[in-house]
């Protein structure tokens, strides 16, 4: 999963997909912006079939809590 979200974070925001890092933020990766990431959660919800609560959003900054969330809805 960390891998085709690394993909996707590097489709929406138009840098390579080595140039994410596995560990990726909005804190600690520049391109990682505030409409960059409304890009990242839109392709994911249509890539992945999910829907994030909108209070939800904000809150997934980063690799980690985005793995977390996705997790949380799919225990498999």
């Amino acid at each position: 999963m960390r891998d085709r979200l690394r993909s996707i974070i590097a489709t929406e925001l138009e840098v390579p997909p080595d140039s994410v890092p596995a560990d990726a933020s909005a804190e600690t990766f520049q391109p990682w912006d505030s409409l960059g990431h409304m890009r990242i959660i839109i392709a994911i919800e249509e890539q992945l079939d999910v829907r994030f609560a909108t209070a939800e959003i904000a809150g997934l900054t980063s690799i980690d809590k985005l793995v977390a969330a996705l997790a949380s809805r799919d225990p498999t």
